[in-house]
């Protein structure tokens, strides 16, 4: 994997033309261009679009169409009429500066009728499929909280009805908008999916809008695993790019993501391997006795994961959860957690990933026949339990 840029970084203050020169000047070799209106769906801005970026040194990959110019399920026939021409000119022109996918973000749900389920989407799918294919490009359509596929749920029930051809398009900030979890959707998408987005997403809602990785709250070490045990392998596409300085927000993404990408290509995660930033951020959530934020952390590591490495993740998390049910009291909780977490842990002994688990484990085990003790033994003594720490390299 590595990083392109889609001209949607720089709208509206550039043009599609100068956004791909500004794409290369900043040392990108794959863009995605954004289409915005029909002005941007003529043979001549596509032409203009293939030279400005053959000029750059930029292959265009993806082309993104605009939604509102396809109204597949307008009660207006002629504007049903003109979104088919619209498809078609897209799909040409596709081919004409050479990119390999259409993404189409499907219908917004305020048009199309819901009681009808997905048949009729489906439809124009199979259609849109035909048509791509006879143009030799592949057609994704896009997880975005406003259309049609939005949740687990979603694609989960399209999934295995999608046409052959037809692949998935994954954006991680829409993902997060509509409340789904990214690494879910991601293993939905295994094995088609035909291209992915960077841009953040902020849960805490300090800053609002997409914006570029790192600026957010979005777990990029688990997003990037889940994306590359999916399948993929092309360009990244970055859509958000600070406007203020272009080229500090570029090296800012490139500082974070880049050695994630590294570590990722380099294989699955073993015991010998460098442990993933989430996994290092939980530890030290761990440590801190912040044993719900470990658990949301490491979780989001554990989603990703399709290893057998995954395993010890899940002990690391039922051990926490089960020190934060022994810390309120929860002393029957934290018994099956414990039970369970050592059990998983007890297969990654005496160290993995830099972790002493040998150490974890002994100390967790004396932590759970104290708790043991106390339940065949009711005492009215006070409960002091030292919860161990993990040590890491």
């Amino acid at each position: 994997m590595f990083i392109g840029c889609s001209t949607n970084g720089f709208y509206p203050q550039l043009s599609p033309i100068a956004a791909l020169t500004a794409i290369g000047i900043l040392g990108f070799t794959h863009a995605e261009l954004t289409l915005y209106h029909r002005r941007h769906y003529t043979e001549a801005a596509f032409r203009a679009c293939g030279q400005a970026a053959r000029t750059a040194g930029v292959s265009i990959d993806v082309v993104h169409l605009e939604p509102n110019e396809h109204r597949a399920f307008d009660p207006d026939r002629a504007v049903v009429t003109e979104a088919w021409e619209n498809f078609d000119r897209a799909i040409a022109g596709a081919a004409q500066i050479g990119a390999k996918t259409v993404i189409w973000q499907g219908p917004m749900r305020a048009e199309y009728p819901i009681e009808a389920g997905f048949d009729p989407f489906l439809e124009v799918l199979y259609e849109l499929d035909c048509r791509c294919q006879n143009a030799g490009i592949r057609l994704a359509i896009e997880n975005t909280s406003v259309m049609m596929l939005s949740t687990l749920r979603d694609l989960m029930e399209i999934g295995p009805r999608l046409p052959s051809g037809v692949g998935y398009a994954f954006d991680p900030y829409a993902a997060a908008a509509a409340g789904a979890n990214p690494m879910l959707l991601l293993r939905q998408m295994r094995g088609k999916l035909f291209s992915a987005h960077l841009h953040d997403f902020d849960s805490e809602g300090r800053r609002t809008g997409s914006l570029p990785p790192g600026d957010g709250t979005l777990p990029w070490s688990a997003i990037l695993r889940a994306i590359h045990n999916a399948g993929f392998d092309g360009p990244l596409m970055l859509e958000s790019v600070a406007r203020s300085n272009p080229a500090r927000s570029v090296a800012a993404v490139r500082a974070l993501l880049e050695p994630i990408i590294a570590q990722v290509d380099a294989g699955p995660i073993e015991c010998g391997s460098q442990p993933p930033a989430g996994l290092i951020e939980g530890i030290h959530l761990f440590n801190e006795g912040l044993y719900y934020e470990c658990h949301e952390e490491i979780e989001h590591e554990w989603h990703a994961e399709s290893g057998e490495i995954r395993d010890l993740y899940q002990g690391i998390l039922q051990i926490g959860v089960g020190f934060h049910h022994a810390s309120n009291g929860n002393l029957r909780g934290a018994r099956l957690l414990l039970a369970d977490g050592l059990d998983k842990l007890g297969r990654f002994l005496p160290g993995c990933l830099g972790i002493d688990t040998q150490k974890l484990w002994d100390q967790s085990a004396m932590v759970l026949a104290d708790i043991d003790r106390r339940l065949s033994s009711p005492t009215t003594a006070p409960l002091v339990l030292i919860f161990p720490s993990i040590q890491i390299d």
